[in-house]
């Protein structure tokens, strides 16, 4: 550890200090100088320094008495209580001495600092590594997955969710500070989010991060605190990001494949949500209000293509966008005309007008409420927004 970082803490420090510096590891070679001409060779002293087990001086006299020495001070750097390798002061031991112990436990504080963050970094790396084999690994070869997780402590058989977390940031997010905004938003989930050491969470791709959530409870959704402060995650984001996520929450899991199922469910339901057009929300797997898409995400190909076969003439035709606009509308409206006109600003004649164009175009009877569902759901297979306000003005000017 100590030679990955010497460089860095001499160049840091010497800057600092104005004396120049040398630090050796624990076999007396120098990892780190501000003579780089000096790394990798031995020095002698540093060894002396670790068998005496203390502060040593160095004169000018007992300077040359060694090779590859320098006058100045030289001290022991212990990382858990061991001797790790010597820090060096270059200079008039008495000039240099009052600098010794400051900058030893400098050196030393920064070992720590570099321990916790390497530690930190193959702690993550482990849980990508289970996440990755969790997600990729078919639920009939799970044993050396079970193994890997009771080796780094997870267990796979505690009630878990997988909680999919989708961000879409804004034109006004500046893109060279993502990767230490990713950073200060782990950390805030971490510390607000995750209050199960069991609790798990992984980068899938730059814009998509996967929580896998223990919850005691039949059903994470109806967890009030989590609800919180996933709504204040997401509130976070929008306020010192100008970024919006959307968040999918897949079914209690247990084991590999529950997880898996959970995954899956979740992804469908993102999938889902993201027809809604709303960007700032959580979808529960559960929802009757993705019910509808998840349903239409799950259609077979052959029924699509006899739908879409079927209605070709519709899809062709000029005015094909004002009269599915229309329709969803109708439906959204009950099927009823007065209140459909009064949303589309639409004299009744022309909404029955738009209508029967339809009826005669597909030859279905939008009287019958079996053939208005068909024609609804082909519409929204096809991609046919859903009905909003917008929609409605748009439409009302066609």
């Amino acid at each position: 550890m100590l030679e990955r970082i010497a460089q860095r803490i001499v160049d840091q420090t010497t800057d600092i200090l104005d004396y120049p510096m040398s630090i050796t590891d624990e076999h007396g070679i120098i990892v780190g100088c501000t003579d780089s001409k000096r790394l990798g060779t031995i020095h002698c002293a540093s060894i002396d320094v670790l068998k005496k087990d203390q502060i040593v001086h160095f004169d000018e006299a007992y300077a040359k008495s060694f090779v590859n020495v320098l006058p100045g001070v030289a001290a022991p750097i212990y990382f858990n209580e061991r001797a790790i390798g010597v820090l060096g002061i270059v200079g008039n031991p008495e000039d240099v001495n009052n600098y010794t112990k400051l900058v030893k436990s400098h050196v030393e504080m920064l070992c720590y600092e570099s321990f916790y963050q390497e530690s930190a970094i193959l702690e993550a790396k482990k849980h990508d590594t289970l996440i990755h084999h969790l997600l990729h690994t078919p639920s009939t070869s799970t044993d050396r997955i079970e193994q890997y997780a009771n080796m780094i402590g997870f267990d796979l058989y505690q009630r878990r969710c997988c909680i999919l977390i989708e961000f879409h940031p804004s034109s006004q997010t500046n893109p060279l500070t993502w990767t230490h905004d990713h950073h200060v938003m782990q950390e805030y989930l971490n510390a607000h989010v995750l209050d199960d050491d069991q609790d798990l969470l992984t980068l899938l791709t730059l814009d998509r991060w996967l929580l896998l959530k223990t919850t005691h409870l039949d059903d994470v959704y109806k967890n009030k605190s989590f609800h919180y402060q996933i709504h204040r995650f997401q509130e976070h984001l929008l306020e010192q990001y100008q970024i919006t996520c959307q968040i999918s929450i897949g079914p209690l899991g247990q084991s590999v494949s529950g997880i898996q199922e959970s995954f899956e469910s979740a992804e469908r339901t993102l999938t889902a949500g993201k027809h809604s057009n709303e960007l700032n929300k959580i979808y529960h797997y559960s929802d009757w209000s993705i019910a509808l898409p998840l349903l239409l995400d799950q259609l077979h190909p052959y029924l699509e293509k006899r739908l879409h076969d079927n209605l070709s003439n519709l899809f062709d035709d000029p005015k094909f966008n004002t009269l599915s606009t229309t329709f969803l509308s109708y439906c959204h409206h009950n099927m009823n005309l007065s209140k459909t006109a009064r949303a589309l600003y639409l004299h009744r004649n022309s909404l029955v007008y738009r209508l029967q164009k339809i009826k005669d175009i597909t030859g279905l009877d939008l009287d019958q409420f079996e053939d208005c569902i068909l024609l609804y759901v082909a519409l929204r297979a096809k991609g046919s927004p859903v009905h909003s306000q917008k929609n409605d003005e748009k439409i009302t000017r066609e």
